[in-house]
């Protein structure tokens, strides 16, 4: 199962974390490349550099079978909406939607998404998804 791992740009190495762990268990693997960007540019700089990765950022999304949205810190330090339009793209499409973490707006309220309180909980969901995956649901 191929899954993609969105969050705000300051949860990246929460989500690296994640990754190695999940990436250790057969039949996961994380397609989210912008968790490794280290740090982005500023000024006119910045604008070229996210113009490239959401071209990066939709590849990703295209392969993957299910996206897991990190919400952890939003609250306090709100994201720019990235990490929403990635959970929009993917749940149009039919994908899952995982959400760990608290919920934060009206459409965190929708009962086809799948909420966890933590990662172990979201590990339990994984385990689900993928076992329906491999038998053809």
């Amino acid at each position: 199962m191929k899954i993609y791992l969105a969050s705000r740009f300051g949860n990246r190495k929460v989500l690296q974390e994640v990754r190695d762990t999940l990436n250790a268990v057969n039949n996961y693997e994380v397609v989210s490349r912008w968790i490794d960007v280290e740090d982005r540019p500023e000024g006119k700089a910045e604008e070229n550099f996210w113009g490239n990765w959401s071209k990066i950022d939709i590849e990703d999304l295209d392969v993957c079978d299910c996206l897991i949205l990190y919400t952890e810190g939003c609250i306090k330090d709100p994201p720019r909406g990235g990490m929403r339009f990635e959970e929009g793209y993917v749940y149009a499409q039919k994908k899952p939607v995982v959400v760990v973490g608290p919920r934060l707006i009206i459409f965190d309220q929708l009962e086809d998404k799948f909420y966890c309180r933590d990662w172990q909980e979201c590990y339990k969901v994984l385990k689900a998804l993928n076992w329906n995956k491999t038998k053809g649901d």
